[in-house]
């Protein structure tokens, strides 16, 4: 191997560590548990519809030809005994977790006097309560014997600024979220243990498409002058590799001296 090869390999190879993806089994979360196999990590794929996380762990076996590295595990992420035993699982299975990529979530756009208080708690369980419940078993388990680990949680540009009408539930579930990674990197630096958020700005993913962009933008108004992606610096969406390649920096090795930070992957839309 040449001396390249070896020297990236080391800075962004996952190689004998093993990782948890929440909401793995679809949009970012599938892209982020196909870039962690592909780095050599072993994963386990949760998600809350078992058939899907049946599907995705299937194909990632398949495609890798790892089939003992990848671990599927159905999982309501806002039930405290269902986050515990998923994290149970992936430590028995794998001998331990050192990356947990939070990608589960809801995203309602819904007029602020029309969201109900059932609507808000169910957002604020899935986005706030989730990421909570797992950066806590993830930082138990890489507190054992000191192992150290990364820790990412995929946030929202909404947490930012407000970018439609209708993201009060989301935004702010998103927000909590991501002051909880920053409470996390401080309270963990000195046991090796890094936690960080990216915020992503208009990605297309099965919720999110052209279709309903469209359809999102003409009923729930984008701040600013016009409601085409057009008006994005960049000028287009983006795309889930282009987020789950942020995280997969922030898990590997590459980004060490890293912790605390949100990041956003948007295009340069948080600058328009």
């Amino acid at each position: 191997m040449a001396l390249n090869d070896v020297r990236l390999m080391e800075l962004f190879g996952l190689q004998d560590r093993s990782a948890v993806v929440s909401g793995g089994s679809s949009g970012i979360g599938r892209a982020v548990a196909e870039l962690l196999v592909a780095a050599g990590a072993r994963v386990v794929v949760a998600g809350s519809t078992a058939s899907k996380v049946e599907a995705t762990v299937a194909d990632l076996q398949d495609r890798s030809g790892r089939a003992a590295d990848i671990l599927g595990v159905p999982a309501d992420i806002t039930q405290e005994a269902a986050v515990v035993a998923l994290f149970d699982r992936a430590a028995e299975a794998f001998g331990g977790v050192d990356v947990m990529i939070n990608c589960a979530g809801i995203y309602p756009v819904v007029p602020f006097t029309d969201t109900s208080a059932e609507l808000w708690d169910r957002v604020h369980a899935v986005n706030t309560r989730g990421a909570f419940l797992c950066m806590r078993e993830a930082v138990k388990k890489m507190l054992i014997d000191d192992r150290g680990g990364a820790i990412v949680n995929v946030s929202s540009l909404a947490a930012r600024m407000t970018m439609i009408h209708g993201h009060a539930p989301y935004g702010s579930s998103k927000a909590g979220a991501d002051m909880l990674v920053k409470t996390v990197a401080i309270e963990y630096a000195r046991h090796n243990i890094r936690a960080n958020a990216v915020q992503p700005g208009a990605i297309l993913t099965d919720t999110l498409t052209a279709a309903n962009m469209r359809y999102i933008t003409e009923k729930f108004p984008l701040i600013g002058p016009s409601n085409d992606p057009a008006r994005f610096p960049m000028g287009r969406i983006g795309n889930v590799e282009e987020v789950a390649s942020t995280c997969l920096f922030l898990a590997s090795p590459a980004s060490a001296y890293i912790t605390g930070q949100v990041i956003a992957v948007d295009g340069g839309l948080s600058l328009s």
